[in-house]
């Protein structure tokens, strides 16, 4: 998240990832003790617990006083409107 903010990209997108055996990314993430991904199949209780964790950077990033009044003083009506649909769709 301070990576995006420091960034301030017009978008940000932000996925729960999947490791794959014999990747990079799953041996890096496995050779921690207590890592994120201990085996790249996760529980319904941790893969419930990851999408919070993205919904709660979309909404982290989209919420910033910074970022609200970019988007109110260069957008126009039609595609604030546009991104409010967008942005509500994502949180049902």
């Amino acid at each position: 998240m301070r990576f995006a903010q420091a960034l301030n990209p017009t978008y940000a997108s932000f996925h729960r990832i999947s490791p794959y055996q014999g990747t990079p990314l799953y041996e890096t993430l496995n050779d921690r003790p207590g890592g994120l991904f201990p085996t790249s199949a996760v529980s319904p209780q941790q893969q419930r617990a990851v999408d919070r964790m993205v919904k709660r950077a979309f909404w982290t990033y989209y919420v910033r006083p910074r970022y609200v009044l970019s988007r109110l003083v260069r957008s126009s009506p039609v595609s604030l409107w546009r991104q409010l649909r967008l942005f509500a769709g994502y949180f049902r």
